[in-house]
């Protein structure tokens, strides 16, 4: 059995919507580290911490999926770690997924869900979930980008 935990997290500034986004995550396969990234979109009006998060999250399951598929994995567990309640509590299925410019990436992120045989959703506090945090900040500092929120 091979154990993967995923960590994510998303931010807009230096305005909520409408600003710059940066989004991350961070992949580890039995405790050792497997993979990072992080990414930046231009300012836009569609852009908010919520679809953020739900691409951070999308951008670490896309690359799981193939990475399983890659190596050939047949058994395993994941455990997405997010300090995103509501990317958490929709992909557990408490949560509706509602209206607004995230729900397109909730419900991509929800299709892409399906592909995984064990797949649990974990909400953890912001201080627990620091390296993330930092890979969804990286590309904006690199850029200048207003630390509005996060001081």
């Amino acid at each position: 059995m091979v154990n993967f935990e995923i960590y994510f997290d998303g931010a807009c500034e230096p305005i909520n919507p409408g600003g710059y986004m940066g989004y991350g995550f961070l992949v580890f396969k039995d405790g050792e580290f497997l993979k990072s990234g992080s990414y930046y979109e231009d300012k836009s009006p569609s852009n908010t911490n919520n679809v953020a998060e739900y691409k951070a999250c999308l951008e670490a399951l896309y690359f799981l999926e193939e990475y399983i598929t890659l190596e050939n994995i047949n058994n395993y567990d994941i455990n997405v770690f997010g300090d995103s309640m509501l990317v958490i509590k929709q992909m557990q299925g408490v949560w509706k997924i509602n209206s607004g410019f995230y729900k397109i990436f909730a419900e991509k992120t929800k299709n892409k869900v399906e592909n995984f045989q064990t797949i649990k959703f974990q909400w953890i506090p912001r201080e627990q979930n620091k390296d993330a945090d930092e890979m969804s900040k990286r590309e904006l500092k690199s850029r200048g980008i207003e630390e509005t929120k996060w001081k």
